[in-house]
């Protein structure tokens, strides 16, 4: 299980070019890994070009995509923002060179024909600057690279390079086009972002710092420069597009934060009092193979005593949406006063895969009221078991509304006794919370099937079904 905290949404004001009618639409109501999978196929199998030819190359291909438009003679140098001299290819070191964004040893694919060659990632730059970033991998820090023709604006540690403000943006799209784009198929290789430095110690496809470069994407949005760029590569030459020039938005919608693919991105998760119950409402941004919610609530922040809310009401999922969704839930359970409750919300994939957010917390003043709002009417009892199915443990909760003396005992289906979990005065408004392991009262563990858990009062016997899996 994986805990996710809760980011805050933002928006980009897209900057569409000329985005060929229907282009996209395949990746349309997507997120997540299913959102990479339909944009790597749409931008696949792009028209190749050789590193240097006396035919059209690369040299050939970045006089056009980086032309400075105040001079047409002239290249924009990526990381430092200088002009210089297109004609000036390399010129024994004098002229400029072209750097792999995605460094050619990130996966030691050199200058072959695709990855090596796709200009999606490949900039015009300073010969002495090229070098000095080498093959770092992008984060913030370090000391400003000062170059022979003056001060850079870029920042560089022995393992890391962080360009100027201007291109942070420009650098994060393409490092993510490269993960989209090269995915092991048709005998290509297959890169991949991650969030640790150094990425690449031994020659392996990856590239860091994922989590950074998510933020600079943010912080730099795409401008008209990039678009124009994309509009070339795609109209003259290679045939496809950089997706997260043209959408923003897929970046978030694929990447989390700190790198990582998300079936679900939150927005906001409140818990707050309507109508004398709490009411849990929360939005995602987009969702992924999202099959359905549930909830949970508890005394504390251990999720060890928590009971399930939902277990006889399913909250769909919306499966795979890049649209907003808003949900709500409403809490008609056992309330205490002078007690804190604390919510998650879990979200389960069709494949059985979790995420949980929270908790939220909500407390409950004294003389049943929040604030002026009634409490909700209580419900007392035995409660159904969570999880359920389980293995190897579940939680049996009950509340009484007066003092009384309980026990709670476990039994097969054919009435045989096989451990007492709880005996003793149950405190009124007091929710007691047990804890059941799948052992018998000598300590062996009983086998899987359905058992019977049954709380006896003096005037009273609750029981409910629950079931053991191993």
């Amino acid at each position: 299980m994986k805990y996710i905290i809760i980011i805050s949404l933002f928006l980009f004001s897209s900057l569409y070019a000329d985005i060929p009618a229907g282009y996209y639409d395949s990746a349309s109501g997507l997120s997540g890994e299913s959102l990479k999978l339909a944009l790597h196929n749409i931008i696949d199998d792009h028209t190749e070009f050789t590193y240097s030819s006396i035919a059209t190359d690369t040299w050939d291909i970045l006089k056009e995509t980086d032309r400075d438009p105040d001079n047409a003679d002239n290249v924009i140098l990526l990381y430092t923002g200088w002009s210089v001299n297109a004609a000036q290819e390399y010129n024994n070191g004098q002229g400029w060179s072209r750097e792999h964004v995605w460094p050619q040893s990130h996966g030691d694919f050199g200058t072959s024909r695709g990855v090596g060659t796709d200009v999606h990632h490949l900039r015009p730059c300073d010969i002495s600057v090229n070098s000095a970033r080498g093959n770092d991998d992008f984060d913030n820090g370090g000391t400003e690279y000062i170059d022979g023709d003056g001060p850079t604006g870029c920042y560089t540690t022995s393992l890391t390079w962080e360009p100027r403000d201007a291109v942070k943006g420009d650098v994060a799209r393409m490092i993510f086009y490269m993960a989209v784009r090269y995915e092991g198929d048709s005998d290509e290789i297959d890169l991949e972002l991650v969030d640790y430095i150094p990425s690449s110690p031994s020659g392996e496809p990856f590239h860091a710092k994922c989590s950074t470069l998510f933020q600079w994407h943010i912080d730099d949005p795409v401008d008209s420069w990039e678009t124009n760029r994309n509009d070339i590569i795609y109209s003259d030459f290679q045939g496809n597009r950089n997706p997260f020039i043209d959408h923003p938005e897929y970046v978030t919608q694929i990447w989390n934060d700190d790198g990582t693919f998300l079936p679900v991105i939150l927005s906001s998760f409140t818990v707050t009092f309507s109508g004398g119950n709490p009411l849990l409402s929360w939005s995602t941004q987009s969702e992924s193979n999202n099959s359905h919610w549930n909830i949970f609530r508890s005394i504390s922040q251990n999720l060890g005593q928590t009971i399930w809310l939902n277990e006889s009401q399913i909250i769909q999922g919306q499966g795979s949406t890049s649209e907003p969704t808003d949900y709500t839930y409403i809490d008609v359970h056992p309330l205490v006063e002078f007690t804190t409750y604390f919510y998650w919300i879990e979200s389960i994939d069709f494949s059985g895969e979790t995420d949980l957010y929270g908790p939220v917390s909500l407390y409950i003043p004294a003389g049943g009221s929040n604030n002026g709002t009634p409490i909700a009417p209580k419900v007392y009892g035995l409660m159904q078991n969570y999880p359920n199915p389980f293995n190897p443990q579940t939680i049996v909760s009950f509340v009484f509304q007066e003092d009384t003396q309980a026990e709670l005992s476990i039994f097969n289906l054919k009435g045989k006794f096989i451990k007492t979990l709880f005996q003793g005065i149950s405190l009124a408004d007091s929710i007691q919370y047990v804890s059941w392991n799948g052992e018998d009262f000598t300590g062996k563990q009983v086998s899987s099937g359905p058992y019977f858990y049954q709380l006896k009062t003096p005037t009273k016997t609750h029981t409910k079904k629950m079931l053991l899996l191993k």
